[in-house]
């Protein structure tokens, strides 16, 4: 009882043994009804085969009979005793009451119809005919079964008897196979099953660990991928998960530590001349001026928190729905005709450029890709010397469109190109004397995610170049994502 409970146990959990073993018991089923059918015909055809054979030996005793004399007849009915009763088959010849006239076995009966009797094959029937059994439990494996077949002639009543033995022997043998088949087919199965159970089992455990482990705060740690099959497919997409995750959290420690610190200088702005307003407000004056300083540093820190909820709000996708095909070319014409006088104002020059022969065709959300190309255009134009160039390029491509803008200004060194996509990061030295709370690169950054577009900060040798790279084939993918709460 404790190892039938355990294996229910087991069973009740493992979704895969489960799954094997009734895989194996359907398979199983399946040959064991095949088997039998194939039985039957067999048999059928086996039985039908010694009909048909008492059946002719009827017809050619009718024909012959009128041939052969009396003394020709007993001649042959007396060599015809002589021969195994297995190969040859036995007959018997009955008056109208039934009683014995002569053959190889008694005790039959004429009636109509194909009916059966077992005979003992080891006696001989020479001398003494055979007589059927009277009790089936008699039987052993000195018997075999007999068909009988009767035929009235006249006064007297003719019976042959054919054996059944390769009937039943192939029956037997039939049966055999099937009780083989049982284990042959369960066996490997079952143990196929726990094979893979195991084997699944192991990988399941493995995932288990790693989620465990992630949600205990090890965010490096990552699932094992081995193959490609359905479980390395979703260890692959919880890595994935896995891998967001890490940067949100990572992202999230780098804000809120980064929040504190910029907060900390327009609050500090606002604290001095709050102070000396309410020392003014005591003394019954009115101190406009820290009024006003109090006003812009709260207004200073409220932009901080806009465009920080804008970014979640553009990374959440809920504008994905939104999106209709725009052109990019349209958008990045508009900008320059509008910032071509600011530009040439600082004393630079802005220039458009479309190379390619494709479209520049996309879905996406037009005032949020205005945006993103204001940002990299007013960075260029903060960021730059006087005299400087910013080049706005568009590639037009069937598949894989591009929006670059690109300066030739002092650029940044390779390891900050990556961090100045970070949110209120800012590379110190470009920093000194200029204004901003390094959230527009982030929001370029969000806003190229939303999209499905590869954005990349390289080295345009001279100068810093942004390129967006809209994948078709990828915004057919996140177009069907569904929007993340925020």
């Amino acid at each position: 009882m404790i190892i039938f409970e355990k294996l229910k146990a087991r069973l009740r959990q493992d979704v895969f043994l489960r799954g094997g073993i009734i895989s194996a018991v359907t398979t199983l089923m399946v040959l064991l009804a095949m088997s039998l059918v194939v039985w039957q015909f067999l048999v059928n055809r086996l039985e039908q085969r010694v009909e048909n054979s008492l059946t002719n030996r009827h017809e050619v005793a009718t024909r012959n009979g009128s041939v052969l004399t009396d003394a020709e007849r007993a001649i042959a009915q007396k060599f015809r005793r002589t021969l195994p009763v297995r190969d040859e088959g036995v007959f018997m010849w009955m008056d109208s009451a039934g009683n014995f006239i002569t053959g190889s076995v008694t005790g039959l009966e004429c009636r109509d119809g194909f009916y059966d009797r077992w005979l003992d094959i080891t006696q001989s029937a020479v001398d003494t005919p055979l007589i059927p059994l009277a009790a089936k439990g008699d039987i052993t494996s000195n018997h075999d079964r007999f068909r009988f077949l009767a035929n009235q002639r006249g006064d007297r009543c003719l019976v042959f008897g054919q054996s059944m033995y390769e009937v039943d022997a192939t029956k037997q043998s039939v049966l055999g196979l099937l009780v083989w088949l049982v284990p042959l087919c369960l066996l490997p199965a079952l143990l196929i099953s726990l094979r893979q159970s195991w084997k699944l089992r192991k990988r399941l455990r493995h995932m288990q660990s790693v989620v465990n482990a992630v949600s205990m705060g090890d965010f490096d740690t990552r699932i094992e991928i081995i193959g490609d099959d359905d479980i390395d497919l979703l260890g692959a997409s919880a890595n994935q998960s896995f891998d967001r995750l890490q940067d949100s959290v990572g992202t999230l420690q780098q804000l809120t530590t980064v929040v504190a610190h910029d907060l900390r200088s327009p609050l500090n702005r606002v604290a001095i001349p709050l102070d000396k307003a309410l020392r003014a407000n005591e003394s019954g004056r009115s101190d406009v001026e820290s009024l006003e300083a109090v006003k812009r540093g709260l207004t200073d820190a409220q932009s901080i928190f806009d465009a920080l909820l804008r970014i979640s709000q553009i990374e959440s996708g809920q504008r994905r729905s939104k999106f209709t095909e725009i052109d990019l070319f349209e958008i990045a014409e508009g900008l320059y005709e509008i910032y071509l006088p600011v530009v040439e104002d600082a004393q630079s020059t802005l220039e458009l450029e479309v190379i390619g022969k494709g479209t520049s065709i996309i879905r996406g959300d037009s005032d949020l890709l205005r945006q993103a190309l204001v940002n990299l255009i007013e960075n260029a134009t903060r960021y730059t010397p006087k005299g400087s160039f910013i080049r706005i390029c568009v590639a037009r491509d069937s598949e894989v469109p591009e929006l670059t803008v690109r300066d030739n200004g002092a650029g940044l060194p390779e390891e900050e190109r990556s961090r100045v996509l970070q949110r209120l990061y800012r590379y110190s030295g470009s920093t000194a004397g200029k204004s901003g709370h390094g959230l527009g690169l982030s929001l370029v950054k969000a806003i190229s995610d939303l999209h499905g577009a590869e954005l990349s900060v390289e080295d345009a040798d001279p100068g810093l170049m942004v390129r967006m790279v809209f994948n078709k084939a990828v915004q057919d993918r996140n177009h069907d994502q569904p929007a993340k709460s925020i």
